[in-house]
């Protein structure tokens, strides 16, 4: 599995991905959106598939119950 940084905005279904090993952190994107969640997401290998855990210290944001429902369907097309 993949794992990566997320953001996202619930109200709207907007998120970003981004790399978790390049020395970002989540409040580098925070001027892009008002974000409501935040957290990383591991990524399937074999199916493309995401599961969002954990949170933000830097933006003090947490992973939301649908967080890993919304960006499964901007990604894959499905929930």
């Amino acid at each position: 599995m993949n794992k990566m940084k997320y953001v996202l905005n619930e109200n709207t279904g907007h998120f970003l991905l981004f790399p978790s090993d390049n020395g970002m952190a989540h409040s580098d994107v925070c001027m892009v959106e008002k974000w409501t969640n935040a957290g990383f997401v591991c990524i399937s290998e074999k199916d493309g598939t995401v599961e969002c855990f954990g949170e933000s210290v830097s933006l003090g944001l947490k992973t939301g119950n649908r967080d890993s429902i919304i960006i499964n369907r901007g990604i894959n097309g499905f929930f």
